[in-house]
């Protein structure tokens, strides 16, 4: 007897696929851990006072200055500026050139969307269904999301993130690690937080030969390429040097907010002490599946971490992907959910990206006093030394080139004697015009809080010619 056999019947299209995925809830989750971070960062204000100063050292050199000729910013500089950032300054310098701080924001939203997409790829890449890896990327950048501005470390994260992505999956596509040494000699050229790249490759290291992986020998060579290729800048091995005094240095610790160590008195603080808790339950409550190697990627980025405020954000990504690993389902499940519902909210997700855009809107700066400054370009000559309040210093070094600032973010430049000086001048010590004589300042900026304004508004050797809500500007009578 014969069987007749039914054709088979044709399976959905690919562009029906596509439709089908896009209106799903997984393509749901991705645009919660990708684009909602890079949307919080559209709207937010930039803040300027580290970048001023970078985009002024990214202008100086896109005019072929070499890294080690740039000029001093301040007449209080003592040491040599070991410019290691050369490398992101140049790359502000060009974005700004191309459309203004417009275009300077958005770069930081795309940036940060990068950073997600690497996280998410490496919750996945650790065996997290689509939701796990959406709410543990959307959790890491809830913690990372302060410390995101457009600065240098910036480019720090993206790399640190994209490095976290290549060691996770280096069983399933070890060609991936020879970009490693490229990713390393660019690092070395944007931000000190290429230090973070050695414990990275150690763990990843010992956790590859104890278990005897295939593309142990091949991640050996790559790591060793990398670490010498981060010797590849204007600066060579002495960078090393650099970074581990910047790291130490009690004076950038004491002055500088967030290099000061994570405590429970700030929102910052609360969140970061929070995540390390939800950590400690998953811990708890998967122990029978952690590993040393998690323990010691936890253990080495929650020191960091809590070493300083800047450095949560590298914690918040580790953790993500450990974490992700432990949560890690066998049979992941799925649900479409409403294909109207997830239309709708990904419509509202690219409109509410697309209003956001820099071009349409002015952006906010924050720390960039142009009332103040604009008074004493009016007040001042060319070259008059100006004592600025120190979060301002960064845009007057920008936007007034030609008028020298007494001390200026890079704390590490300057004496512990000079930092006390410019403290004597804010609190508006007894002593604070032999001070001023003695730095030959020709003009005080100063901010409405500073205890030296009452002083200073009684002394005759000083006139008041600009006042708002930023501060108050004062000449020589």
């Amino acid at each position: 007897m014969r069987t007749r056999v039914r054709p088979e019947e044709p399976g959905p299209s690919p562009d029906r696929e596509q439709i089908d995925w896009l209106a799903s809830i997984d393509s749901v989750w991705v645009a919660v851990a990708i684009a909602l971070p890079a949307i919080v960062a559209l709207a937010s204000a930039i803040i300027v006072i580290d970048l001023a100063y970078h985009l002024r050292a990214g202008n100086f050199l896109l005019a072929g200055r070499w890294v080690g000729d740039l000029p001093d910013f301040s007449f209080a500089e003592s040491e040599r500026w070991i410019d290691q950032q050369w490398g992101a300054q140049v790359v502000f310098a060009l974005l700004q050139r191309l459309g203004g701080f417009a275009t300077l924001a958005f770069s930081r939203g795309v940036a940060i969307a990068v950073i997600a997409w690497f996280v998410y790829l490496s919750c996945r890449a650790r065996g997290a269904d689509r939701r796990a890896a959406s709410i543990l990327t959307s959790l890491a950048t809830v913690v990372a999301l302060p410390t995101l501005g457009v600065r240098p470390q910036l480019f720090g994260l993206v790399l640190f993130a994209a490095a976290l992505w290549i060691l996770t999956t280096r069983s399933t596509h070890p060609a991936r690690l020879w970009v490693l040494p490229v990713l390393a000699g660019v690092w070395a050229n944007m931000h000190g937080s290429v230090l973070f790249l050695i414990p990275m490759l150690l763990i990843t290291l010992w956790e590859s030969f104890s278990r005897r992986e295939p593309v142990r020998s091949r991640l050996a060579v790559a790591a060793v390429i990398a670490v010498v290729g981060t010797f590849v800048n204007p600066y060579g091995p002495s960078v090393w040097v650099y970074i581990a005094q910047l790291t130490m240095n009690p004076t950038v610790q004491n002055l500088v907010t967030e290099w000061e160590p994570l405590t429970i008195r700030d929102s910052f603080g609360v969140v970061f002490f929070a995540s390390i808790g939800a950590v400690v339950l998953v811990l708890i409550r998967r122990s029978e599946s952690v590993t040393v190697f998690d323990l010691l990627w936890l253990g080495t980025f929650v020191v960091v971490g809590l070493s300083a405020r800047r450095s949560s954000p590298w914690w918040s990504l580790v953790a993500a992907t450990v974490v992700a690993g432990l949560l890690a389902r066998r049979a992941p499940t799925s649900s479409h959910g409403s294909r109207v519902i997830n239309a709708g909210f990904l419509l509202a997700t690219l409109s509410a990206a697309l209003l956001l855009l820099p071009w349409w809107r002015p952006v906010e700066l924050g720390h960039a006093p142009s009332g103040l400054v604009a008074a004493v370009r009016k007040a001042t000559p060319p070259q008059s030394r100006l004592v600025v309040h120190q979060s301002y210093a960064s845009w007057f070094e920008y936007a007034l080139p030609d008028r020298p600032v007494f001390v200026d973010s890079r704390i590490e430049l300057y004496e512990r004697s000079t930092w006390s000086d410019y403290l004597a001048i804010q609190a508006g010590r007894s002593d604070w015009p032999q001070i001023v004589d003695r730095w030959q300042a020709d003009a005080i900026v100063a901010r409405r809080s500073w205890k030296l304004v009452p002083f200073i508004l009684e002394d005759p050797g000083w006139r008041l010619v600009f006042d708002d809500e930023d501060g108050f500007v004062f000449v020589r009578a």
